[in-house]
């Protein structure tokens, strides 16, 4: 389905967005691999600035991002799928959990794609909130809440082991999809960024009054600190019961130690390939084989064994296009 993009920035906004257009289209036949690379350097050496649309990313839901923005840019404008493994996953999660009331936790949620799409007409998800620790990525996040009519809830906030630490947030720049580190207070004081409070897993459950939800889905992408934020559902066990995070395992960590820190906690791990398979995940070498590209992260599923999720990813039983 092609999706709507509208220019918010006049005559040059609209140059700039033919541009786009056009290199998205020269790079279709290559699955549009580069096109980040061609945004980032015609917006460096041939049309500056930072003209801004919006962007339909998916039905009746929307985002605003700068034309030329390398990471978002060939998502929201070129059209380039993302993330197809957790498409597939939601769909089959949106099966399994049809009737029930669930929600979803949104653990680095960046500019806020999946808590957009999630609370939107496809999924329908009445329970969305979007958690960012980078002050000026949250307002990002605010910008897409408000284009989608507030339907998901914001907190600038650090996932991490403990609620109520002031931690240091580092702007890392631009140029990477990961616009934020979060280091100790004390590390903080001669760098670049601002100071936010920490939430758990568990304080978040507490403060979003989710207690009694039947169901969750935590997507998990804070950067490198995923074994804190997993430190910090300790009792979230005996809080929800039934619930399945989305985490990310980088193609650079040969120890795979985020897949490691969720068997540990007693959690059983599955790979979700682009082309909706679903793959049991129980030792090291078979997280390290899925792992081709040491630049990139792949996303995997923890669930507890026995539960209702777990039956589910061991047996999928849904169409793959779907």
């Amino acid at each position: 389905m092609k999706r709507s993009v509208v220019n918010e920035s006049g005559l040059y906004g609209a140059m700039c967005l033919a541009v786009s257009r056009m290199e998205a289209a020269l790079t279709a036949p290559m699955g549009k691999k580069g096109l980040g690379t061609a945004y980032r350097l015609t917006n460096r050496y041939l049309l500056p600035g930072e003209p801004r649309c919006r962007a339909e990313i998916a039905r009746d839901t929307w985002m605003r991002v700068p034309t030329f923005e390398p990471y978002w840019g060939p998502v929201a404008i070129g059209q380039r799928s993302y993330e197809p493994e957790i498409h597939k996953l939601m769909v089959l999660l949106r099966q399994r959990l049809a009737g029930q009331d669930w929600a979803f936790l949104d653990c680095g949620a960046n500019f806020g794609y999946w808590s957009a799409i999630v609370s939107g007409p496809e999924f329908d998800c009445r329970k969305v909130a979007a958690i960012e620790a980078n002050p000026s990525t949250c307002d990002r996040l605010r910008e897409t809440a408000l284009l989608n009519g507030n339907r998901f809830r914001i907190l600038n906030n650090a996932v991490s082991a403990t609620a109520g630490e002031r931690v240091f947030v580092e702007d890392v720049g631009p140029k990477a999809h990961a616009t934020a580190r979060v280091t100790s207070a004390a590390e903080g004081e001669s760098r670049q960024g601002a100071y936010v409070s920490s939430v758990s897993i568990d304080s978040l459950i507490e403060q979003l009054r989710w207690q009694k939800t039947e169901a969750l889905v935590i997507k998990l992408d804070v950067e490198g600190h995923e074994t804190e934020a997993l430190a910090g559902a300790s009792r979230l066990r005996s809080l929800i019961p039934e619930h399945i995070f989305i985490y990310e395992d980088h193609g650079s960590d040969l120890e795979c130690g985020n897949s490691v820190a969720f068997w540990r906690q007693g959690y059983s791990t599955f790979y979700v390939d682009s082309d909706g398979s679903i793959t049991p995940m129980t030792r090291v070498e078979e997280i390290r084989s899925v792992k081709k590209n040491p630049v990139r992260g792949y996303n995997y599923a923890a669930t507890l064994p026995g539960s209702r999720l777990t039956r589910a990813l061991a047996h999928p039983g849904y169409e793959v296009n779907a």
